[in-house]
C-alpha cells in the first residue's frame, strides 16, 4: 500500500453542482472521485495501527534492551521498534484526523500531518520484510529509521506557527489546543526515543561498542549532574555574550555525596537545562543584577533534584498562570531569534520566542510518568517571588 499516493489534506474538494452549466468536466469528476476513494483508503490502517495496544514507556524497558544487546537480540528489537512506530504513527494520523477540518487545512498542520503519512508508508513498508539479518537490520537502520527521524527533525516550529495561526483565528480554543498538544508531543518524543534507541543499539553492536548486561548501550546514558549543569551553562552564556555581550556567573552547590549520577536521556537534560538557564540568565542580564545563578544539586534516595535559583526579579504574578502554556512568552519572537541554538538531537530548540520552551521540557521530563504505575519519574515547577527572583526545580527519578 503506497500511502504516499493517497490524497493529500490539502486537496481542495468542491460540490458537484446540480445543473448542467455548473457541473464539472467528466474527467474532473473522475478525478475526484478517484482521490475520494484513495483517502477512504487511509481509514483502515489508520484505525489498525492506532488501536494496537502499546507498552507503557518505561525508561527501565529501554535499559533493558541495552543489556540483552547481541546480534540475535537486535533482529526482536527491530520488529518490536517498527511495531510501537506504527502503533504511535496511527494513533497521530488519528489525533489529526479529529482536528476541525479548516484546522487541518492550514499549510503548517497539513505539512505534520503529511509528514506522518509519509511515516506510515516508510513503516508499512518495512513492515513487509522484517531484519533477519545483520544487514538488513542495517539497511532498516540507514533507511526507514534514518529518513523517519529525519522527516521529523524540523517539524515542530511548523507545527507551532500553525496553532498559533489557528488560535489568532479562533478556530480552536486554547484548552483544545493545550490538549492536542500534549498527546501529540508525548507521542512524538516516544517515536523519537524509540527510533533513536534503535539506531543507537545497532551502531554500538557494528562498532563492537558496548558492554554486554550494560544498560547504556543504547539512548539512555549515564549522567553526571554537575557536568552537564556546568556544560549547559556554558552554552548558554555564549549565547547571552553574542545577545547582550554579558556574561553570567553560576555557583553550583552539591548537597550530599559526589559524583551525582543517573540514567537519562542527555539531549533531554541538556534541552532542559538550557531552556532554565536561558531564563534565569536573561532576567540577570535585563534587571542588572551582579549575582550569581545558583544551582543546587541534591541526592535523595531514589530521586535526583536540581534546584535553579535566580534574583532577576521574579515573574508577574498575573502572568505566572500562563508560564507553562503554548505560545506564551515574555519575550518577542523577534527579539529572541539569537537565543535559538541547533542541537544534533533535532529542532525541538529552534521554537524561541513561539512560548514552547517550558511546555516542551515539562513533556520531557514527564514522557516517563505514563509508565503503567503510580510512581512520578519526573517533574519540572517553578517557584516565583515577586520583586526577588524565580526558583525552577527539576526532579527525576533515579531508577
Amino acid at each position: 500500500m503506497l500511502v504516499r499516493r493517497l490524497l493529500p489534506i490539502t486537496a481542495q474538494w468542491r460540490p458537484l453542482a446540480t445543473s448542467a452549466r455548473c457541473r464539472l468536466p467528466q474527467r474532473d469528476q473522475q478525478k475526484y472521485l478517484q482521490e475520494f476513494r484513495m483517502r477512504s483508503l487511509l481509514e483502515a490502517p489508520i484505525k489498525h495501527y492506532a488501536d494496537q495496544p502499546l507498552p507503557p514507556f518505561h525508561m527501565s524497558a529501554l535499559c533493558d534492551s541495552s543489556a540483552k544487546l547481541s546480534r540475535e537480540y537486535i533482529l526482536q528489537n527491530a520488529q518490536s521498534t517498527i511495531d510501537q512506530l506504527l502503533g504511535y504513527t496511527g494513533r497521530q494520523l488519528r489525533r489529526f484526523r479529529r482536528l476541525p477540518y479548516l484546522v487541518v487545512l492550514n499549510p503548517a498542520i497539513a505539512e505534520s500531518y503529511e509528514t506522518y503519512l509519509a511515516t506510515l508508508q516508510l513503516l508499512i513498508t518495512e513492515s513487509v520484510a522484517l531484519p533477519t539479518t545483520a544487514e538488513t537490520n542495517q539497511k532498516l537502520v540507514d533507511g526507514a529509521l534514518t529518513q523517519i527521524i529525519d522527516l521529523h527533525a524540523d517539524a515542530l516550529p511548523q507545527l507551532s506557527k500553525g496553532f498559533n495561526e489557528v488560535l489568532a483565528l479562533g478556530l480552536m480554543d486554547a484548552p483544545e489546543v493545550r490538549h492536542f498538544l500534549d498527546t501529540h508531543l508525548e507521542d512524538r518524543i516516544k517515536m523519537q526515543l524509540v527510533a533513536q534507541h534503535h539506531v543507537a543499539l545497532s551502531a554500538s553492536l557494528v562498532t563492537n561498542n558496548y558492554t554486554p548486561g550494560s544498560r547504556y548501550n543504547g539512548i539512555i546514558t549515564e549522567c553526571n549532574a554537575v557536568d552537564l549543569i556546568h556544560k549547559n551553562a556554558e552554552f548558554v552564556n555564549d549565547l547571552i555574550f553574542v545577545k547582550y555581550d554579558a556574561h553570567v556567573n553560576v555557583d553550583v552547590e552539591v548537597v550530599g555525596s559526589e559524583p551525582v549520577l543517573f540514567p537519562y536521556v542527555e539531549y533531554h537534560l541538556d534541552y532542559i537545562l538550557t531552556e532554565l538557564f536561558k531564563n534565569s540568565f536573561r532576567s540577570h542580564v535585563e534587571n542588572r543584577v551582579k549575582s550569581a545563578v545558583k544551582v543546587t544539586v541534591c541526592a535523595a534516595g531514589d530521586a535526583v533534584e536540581i534546584r535553579v535559583r535566580d534574583r532577576g526579579q521574579g515573574i508577574n504574578p498575573h502572568l505566572i498562570g500562563d508560564i507553562f502554556e503554548y505560545s506564551f512568552s515574555t519575550v518577542a519572537a523577534a527579539d529572541d531569534t539569537t537565543m535559538a541554538y541547533t542541537a544534533s538531537a533535532g529542532d525541538d530548540n529552534l521554537v524561541a520566542g513561539m512560548g514552547y520552551g517550558l511546555p516542551l521540557s515539562r513533556n520531557y521530563v514527564e514522557v516517563f510518568n505514563n509508565d503503567g504505575d503510580d510512581h512520578i519519574n519526573g517533574s519540572l515547577s517553578l517557584q516565583t517571588y515577586p520583586g526577588w527572583g524565580t526558583d525552577a526545580y527539576l526532579k527525576i527519578r533515579n531508577n
